[in-house]
C-alpha cells in the first residue's frame, strides 16, 4: 500500500497510529488466519521532498495464497479499495527463479532432443 502526503514535516502521532490509518489492523483481522501473514513492513520516505512520490510504504507478507482463495484475497483488495479511498493498493507475487542446474539441465535435455546443438 502506498500513501501520499501534502505535509512533508515529520508526524510523529500519525507515524505511531500506522497500524489504524493504513489499514493494517483490518488486514490482520481479516487475511492473518488464511493466508499465514508473517511481515507487515512500514517504511517512511525521508528523501527526496517530492510530494508526487510516496511519503508512507506498507508491505504486508502472505505465504499461503494458492489458487483456491486468491479470488478472496482480490475481492478483499478491492473492497479496502473502495472503502479506504486514500492510498494506492495493488498485490504482487514473488516469482521463484530457476536454479543454474535446473536450467542447465534443461538445456541438456534440449540437446538431446537436437542432436547435441543448443540454440543460446
Amino acid at each position: 500500500m502506498g500513501f501520499r502526503s501534502v505535509d512533508l514535516t515529520y508526524n510523529e502521532n500519525l507515524e505511531s497510529a500506522w497500524k489504524d490509518w493504513t489499514g493494517a489492523r483490518l488486514v490482520n483481522s481479516c487475511l492473518r488466519k488464511e493466508f499465514h501473514i508473517s511481515r507487515y513492513s512500514f517504511f517512511h520516505r525521508i528523501q527526496p521532498q517530492d510530494p508526487e512520490l510516496f511519503m508512507y510504504i506498507l508491505m504486508v507478507e502472505c505465504h499461503n495464497v494458492k489458487t483456491t482463495n486468491v479470488s478472496y484475497l482480490l475481492d478483499f483488495v478491492q473492497k479496502l479499495r473502495v472503502e479506504r479511498v486514500f492510498g494506492y493498493l495493488t498485490v504482487y507475487r514473488k516469482e521463484a527463479l530457476a536454479s543454474t542446474s535446473a536450467i542447465i539441465k534443461g538445456l541438456l535435455s534440449e540437446q538431446d532432443e537436437y542432436g547435441g546443438k543448443v540454440d543460446i
